[in-house]
């Protein structure tokens, strides 16, 4: 049942990630690959595939092997989508990690992932080495230099000579190792295959992909880490010959001038972009005229947000898509016409792909415009979990369909709407907060005997996490108290923004599942009481 895309398929080449990204470089070997915004640094596609083999005859020089993992533990720089396809290229895995990560979960990721190298940045190379001490890793590689670190140039100027031509790659092969929270939990690894990202690329080439080879730039503003800017700044725009335009850290007047700079047509974005370009005053000094399309994701945007901005710009459309980083990123994606598109919408199902919508309860299936979780099934979806086959069955059935734990529903020409989800999740700014990964943090805290976290709703960044404390019997301590303990062992986008509150108890189903949405419920009545006081 359900329905599968309107689309005709694609047809999908049975071939490595990097030998199709790569495949007609020689046409485009002057064109500009990638430039940074700072430095001015600047690759060619040239320069792309000499470093490729380059840097996968290195690694090989010193012992990484086809299995083996590699991290990239670096803001947005120019060299990420070097490291990313020469390791790729010479059958690795490449895990990718936020710069912004404290030794302590650095060090988590370190250990799922099994990572043997890791190449960083200055800032971050103390962090790196005190971990490579305790974990897997062999080297740590650092673009510039730290003391510990072995330099990137020992990589980036190999002569080539030991790069292993006769490697067999296979497409079934695991290629990306990104980390999610999936539908509930514990950050996990998601493993997705050189088929999984050949497939979407082909999957979204159509809708996304319309840019000029050589002429158009992308703003890869977007963490590189994070599935968004890993799957389709970095990896979609080398196949289509794009030039990647790197922004080490997000200023938003830089991001401005980025966009008037490089005459940006194509714009991606999460919707705290989109809502504060549609009310800040900053945006007004900006000629903004180049951007034709603006595409929003990595979750839910209202339709009234897609038209404030519409109407500030004049210029451009905003649009929406739909996606995981478990279906390589894209299910749905906005048509390219203008009259095509609906507001609010997702888009429609990317080819060669099925959706269906079960309500959560009684796993019944939906028609059109009936709200229950979307599954999704189609070569883009991810093979599973890292050695996580519990988290695997639950979000992967043995038909191959995703549970997504999103909420929505498709009307009757099958364009896709999210309403809400059922997963547990955070989403900060496009970033995904785990709350048992902070929950496990508070309960350490000398006083805290109970903690749950929920997300509070924000119009500009989405949800900020927030915290239910019970304290101990005969413990005293503040809400400040609580929030910076957990600041100082988390990233900066998983701190108790929203606040705490210290309750007397948590409410528990028997088993011991927190009930959060009796917390969300007494969220909202504490904010009406405050609302009506006003």
């Amino acid at each position: 049942m359900g329905i599968r895309s309107r689309l005709p398929d694609v047809r999908i080449p049975w071939v490595s990630i990097t030998d199709f990204l790569l495949a007609d470089v020689d046409k485009y070997a002057d064109f500009i690959a990638v430039v940074d915004t700072q430095s001015d640094i600047k690759y060619t596609y040239g320069d792309v595939r000499n470093h490729v083999r380059s840097i996968g005859s290195a690694l090989t020089r010193k012992g990484f092997r086809k299995g083996d993992v590699l991290c990239i533990y670096c803001p947005n720089v120019p060299e990420f989508p070097l490291v990313l396809l020469g390791t790729l290229a010479v059958g690795g895995i490449v895990t990718t990690c936020n710069p912004q990560y404290t030794a302590e979960e650095l060090e988590k990721q370190m250990n799922l992932a099994h990572v043997q190298y890791i190449i960083t940045v200055p800032e971050c190379a103390e962090k790196a080495i005190r971990v490579a001490a305790t974990t897997e890793i062999k080297a740590v590689y650092v673009l510039g230099s730290a003391q510990g670190c072995t330099p990137f140039t020992e990589l980036l100027n190999d002569s080539g000579s030991a790069f292993p031509d006769d490697v067999n790659i296979s497409p079934q092969d695991v290629a990306l190792l990104p980390f999610s929270s999936g539908t509930t939990g514990l950050p996990k690894g998601v493993m997705l295959t050189h088929y999984n990202i050949v497939a979407n690329l082909l999957q979204s080439r159509d809708f996304i992909y319309t840019g000029r080879p050589g002429v158009d730039f992308v703003l890869g503003y977007l963490p590189f880490f994070h599935g968004f800017g890993l799957l389709v700044i970095n990896i979609g725009s080398i196949k289509f010959k794009q030039t990647i335009v790197c922004m080490r850290k997000f200023d938003f007047e830089d991001f401005l001038a980025a966009i008037e700079k490089y005459k940006i047509r194509y714009l991606f974005a999460a919707p705290p972009i989109v809502i504060r370009m549609a009310k800040h005053p900053s945006v007004a000094k900006y000629d903004l005229s180049c951007v034709e399309t603006i595409m929003s994701a990595s979750a839910p945007l209202g339709s009234d947000s897609e038209e404030e901005l519409e109407a500030r710009l004049g210029t451009c459309s905003l649009t929406q898509g739909y996606g995981l980083t478990e279906t390589g990123p894209f299910c749905s994606l906005p048509p390219l016409s203008r009259h095509l598109r609906r507001p609010g919408a997702s888009g429609v199902l990317v080819p060669n792909t099925e959706c269906k919508v079960v309500d959560p309860i009684t796993k019944k299936e939906l028609g059109p415009n009936q709200d229950g979780e979307l599954w999704f099934r189609g070569p883009q979806v991810f093979i599973g979990y890292l050695n996580n086959p519990v988290a695997t069955a639950a979000t992967l059935d043995k038909d191959g369909w995703i549970h997504t734990g999103d909420i929505g529903h498709y009307d009757e020409d099958q364009y896709l709407y999210i309403k809400d989800r059922i997963k547990e999740m955070i989403k900060f700014k496009g970033f995904q907060v785990a709350p048992a990964e902070l929950e496990s943090v508070l309960v350490t805290h000398p006083a805290v005997e109970d903690a749950a976290v929920v997300g509070r709703p924000d119009q500009e960044a989405g949800e900020l996490p927030m915290a239910f404390v019970v304290l101990k019997s005969g413990r005293m301590t503040t809400e400040r108290d609580i929030m910076d303990f957990l600041a100082e062992k988390v990233a900066p986008y998983k701190r108790l923004r929203g606040g705490v509150v210290i309750v007397k108890s948590i409410p528990k189903t028997e088993s011991g599942k927190i009930l959060r949405r009796f917390l969300r419920a007494g969220l909202r009545e504490r904010v009406e009481k405050m609302k009506a006081k006003l």
